[in-house]
């Protein structure tokens, strides 16, 4: 049986409704209902619009290229059929422009809606340059390739852009720059990024090199063109130093009596201090998210940043595979009062997400945690625990030097290069702070998700 193309019901949708506009008598008959024919109106074009933004091939990003537009005319086409109304009189209807807005609205439902179902069925190739190449993260494991900084981090662990695919509802996308390397993206529908929510991106050599002299230039031709807002590939390589966030690593020995010979006399009095204040760490997995997540989002929200959702941490800690990936919990007399999500790969262990509540901060609450967390890694056979990123000469950056942790400077190549940031609007970390905390926190889950 053929298939009816999509564009066949979508002129027929039309019709209808130009047929029920145009009938004689009144907007919705038999109905006392007050506003009910502007309720009729908002349905009808956001069914329309719907159905419009769909036409428009599997790919989100192509519809954020046509949006305005397909608004346009649809708003366009509502605005003459209230206009035809007007010429007719027996049709004993006249010109309304609620009803126009009306039209409008719905149509703007039926697109955005459209759009926030973007990767549930995107299947789209993209481009000859930009493909899946027919494969999957979970087996791009070629001896062949290598991380091109040198040394394995969390984000070539091959699963990953596909649990932050998942988690947002993107797309892992996979662009080879040359014959000897890869690099692994998720599409936002907006931008290419490697990889968002993650210090570092995903980046695979077959040569001993690292990226060739002219990747900039083909990354700034594959953004030409092809409608994305920016590409973005994050990276540790060797800069100036102008550089503003850093990455701590601490190489670690092979048993926790050699590491604790490595830190300074104030640091080991600090974590012995922690201990007689009564604090204790428990670990776990994904049982303690609902623990870790109620201290992470208050710490975020006096920051006045964003909080993850907590559907992206169940994503990490259900599907996190080829390492380890779990929860650990800093207690006072049984009050949870500190938080971290840790990620594994290849020896590399990564402090990634990391809260606790500023009231026992002071108590050394945070070093007894870190403490535990790296005997923790040392008994996985880890090289190198990482405390995360920040920004260089913070106090956080002072911090995590006590330990011993070596500076490795984050470079983050945007094309076209950020011209305005939501990092950097301190307005809205004070406007963050004010909202009540069920609006606060909903919001902040949205904005955190695009504030990668």
């Amino acid at each position: 049986m053929r298939r009816i193309p999509l564009r066949v019901y979508i002129i027929a949708y039309a019709v209808l409704i130009a047929v029920l506009s145009l009938l004689p008598g009144n907007d919705v008959p038999n109905v006392d209902l007050p506003n009910a024919d502007k309720l009729v109106h908002w349905l009808m074009y956001a069914g329309l619009g719907y159905l419009s933004a769909s036409a428009f091939s599997t790919c989100p990003l192509k519809w954020r290229q046509v949006r305005f537009w397909l608004f346009i005319m649809l708003f366009t086409y509502g605005f003459l059929l209230e206009f035809a109304q007007e010429l007719f009189p027996a049709l004993h209807r006249s010109f309304s422009y609620w009803d126009a807005a009306f039209n409008g609205l719905g149509a703007i439902t039926g697109i955005s809606l459209r759009l926030k179902r973007g990767y549930r069925i995107c299947r789209c190739q993209c481009s000859n340059q930009l493909h899946t190449l027919g494969i999957t993260a979970r087996n791009i494991r070629e001896p062949s390739l290598k991380p091109s900084e040198g040394k394995t981090l969390i984000s070539h662990n091959p699963g990953l852009p596909d649990i932050i695919s998942k988690a947002f509802r993107w797309k892992t996308v996979y662009y080879d720059l040359d014959d000897t390397t890869r690099i692994t993206f998720v599409c936002t529908g907006k931008s290419l990024v490697s990889l968002p929510h993650f210090s570092y991106g995903a980046v695979f050599s077959s040569s001993e090199s690292t990226l060739g002299t002219d990747w900039k230039a083909k990354l700034t031709h594959l953004a030409g063109g092809k409608g994305y807002t920016n590409i973005e590939v994050r990276s540790c390589f060797p800069q100036p130093d102008n550089y503003q966030k850093v990455a701590s690593w601490l190489p670690l020995q092979h048993n926790i009596s050699a590491q604790e010979k490595m830190f300074s006399s104030n640091l080991k009095r600090k974590i012995r201090k922690a201990s007689k204040n009564g604090f204790e760490v428990k670990q776990g997995g994904i049982e303690l998210l609902d623990d870790f997540y109620s201290v992470y989002s208050r710490h975020m929200r006096f920051l006045g940043s964003g909080a993850l959702s907590r559907h992206f941490f169940s994503c990490l800690l259900k599907e996190y595979t080829n390492g380890f990936a779990g929860i650990f919990l800093v207690m006072y007399h049984n009050k949870v009062v500190g938080g971290a999500i840790n990620l594994e790969y290849k020896g590399f262990y990564e402090n990634c997400w990391f809260a606790t509540l500023k009231k026992y901060q002071r108590a050394y609450a945070s070093y007894v945690l870190h403490d535990r967390m790296i005997t923790h890694a040392i008994s996985l056979n880890a090289h190198t625990y990482s405390f995360g990123r920040s920004s260089r000469d913070s106090g956080v950056h002072e911090f995590k030097k006590q330990w011993g942790a070596t500076d490795v400077p984050l470079q983050w190549f945007q094309i076209p290069a950020e011209t305005i940031s939501l990092r950097r609007q301190e307005w809205l970390k004070k406007l963050w702070k004010q909202l009540p905390w069920p609006l606060g926190n909903r919001f902040g889950n949205y904005m955190a998700k695009w504030v990668y």
